[in-house]
This record gives C-alpha cells, structure tokens and sequence, in this order.
C-alpha cells in the first residue's frame, strides 16, 4: 500500500508537470529540469524514508510545491496579458489619430506583438468588440473590466477622447500597482521561504518520530497556519497613496 501511494503521488507530480507544459507555463527544458528533480526526489525518499502512517506527508511536498507552481503561473500569465492590453493604449491612439477606426488601429497594434499565445488570446477579443453585448472573463475580473472599457470606447461617439481618459486611468492604476507591489514582494518571498523550511522541517520531524510529539506538531501546524494567514491579510489591507 505505501509503494502503491508513493507511484501515485509520483504520477500525480508529473501530470501536474505535464500539465504546465501543455498550457505553455513552462518550456521544454523547465519541464525536464522538474520531472529530473522530482525522480530525483522520489527515488531519495524511497530509499531513506522509513514507511509509517507520517511518512506520506514526505511525499504531498512536491504535490503541493507543483501544484502552488501552477496556479501562480496561471495567475502570471493573467497579469501578463492585463499588463500586454495597457500598452496597447498608445499605439490604438495613435492609430486612431493617423486617421484609422477603432478595429483597424486594434489590429495594426496586435500586429506588432512577438509572443504568439498573448496574441492569439487578445486576437479573439475582436469578435468581442464587433458581436458581443455582454463580455465576461472568469479568469481575471480587471481583464474583463478593461475589455468592457474598450467596448464602451467602439460605440462611443467620441472613441479618441474616452480612450485617452483609459490611458490617464492605467497610468495612475499602474502607478498604484507598481507601488503596492514593491512594497508586498519582501513580504511575500520571506513568507515563501518560511513556508519551505517549516514544511521541510515537519515532514523531517514526522518521518523521524512518528507519533511521537503529535500535539506539538499539530499544535505547531495551527499556530503557523493562523500567522501565516495574519500575515497575508494585514499584507492586503495595507494602504498607500498613489
């Protein structure tokens, strides 16, 4: 049974991998550097592991490292794109000034966009600004708050004018970002290196004394869970000014 839980965590790992390389989150040669580390991992772990109803948390590590990974490149990829549609701006105004309608400036400005994926997905919004009334992007609200504010400038009467009140607003919306971004980030990478140590060092703790210290550990795992948390949240309410 702890064999068989070890080969499906195993291949739970490398679906997970496999995934990311599908959705283009990672290249060829991040995919094979991870499945490496991750045999690498599980062959280790095999032969100095001793099997115990603990051990197995030894094992979820890469599941839930891989999995963090993927959800936080999803989340990149999102900002990438929120990131690509602002600085269109410039370039649909100045489109839209040399004499072109708002689709014609659109699609002169996707033109000049390298990364294929980014270039397909902002191609599709086309149809939207020629079809569709009612827009909605799940996978990130601020996405789909942008496109509707180039859909209200497409039937504007005055689309050159309510687009350069779009670029004032990024401006200062980026401003902001770029601000409260720097400020988290120290945060965010001492709470992610924190979070690797303690889970290295619990998984080293159960594997090594079982059940021994149980209600220290879980009493442990609660007190980190809640600080964490704390801190995270206290992070997301912090203000600055623009």
């Amino acid at each position: 049974m702890f064999v068989l839980q070890i080969l499906f965590l195993a291949w739970l790992s490398l679906s997970l991998i496999k995934e990311m390389f599908f959705l283009n989150l990672i290249s060829i040669k991040a995919k094979r550097g991870l499945s490496a580390s991750l045999l690498f991992y599980f062959l280790f772990a095999i032969f100095y592991v001793q099997p115990s109803s603990f051990s197995i948390i030894f094992f979820l590590f890469p599941c839930g490292f891989l999995l963090f990974l993927f959800f936080f490149l999803k989340r990149q990829e999102e900002k990438n794109l929120l990131f690509q549609l602002g600085s269109l701006i410039l370039p649909l105004e100045s489109g839209m000034k040399s004499g072109l309608s708002f689709l014609n400036a659109w699609q002169k400005s996707l033109k000049e966009i390298k990364l294929k994926k980014i270039k397909d997905k902002l191609q599709n919004f086309t149809q939207v600004f020629q079809y569709q009334k009612e827009f909605h992007y799940p996978e990130d609200k601020q996405v789909e708050i942008f496109i509707k504010d180039l859909i209200l400038i497409y039937q504007s009467s005055h689309p050159l004018k309510r687009l350069q009140h779009l670029r004032r607003k990024v401006k200062i919306e980026l401003a902001f970002r770029v601000k409260s971004q720097r400020a988290l980030l120290q945060v965010r990478w001492q709470s992610g290196i924190l979070c690797f140590f303690y889970i290295g060092l619990l998984a080293w703790t159960v594997t090594a004394h079982g059940q021994k210290y149980i209600s220290l550990i879980l009493s442990s795992l609660l007190l980190f869970t809640i600080g964490l948390i704390w801190i995270l949240k206290t992070g997301r309410q912090m203000k600055w000014s623009v």
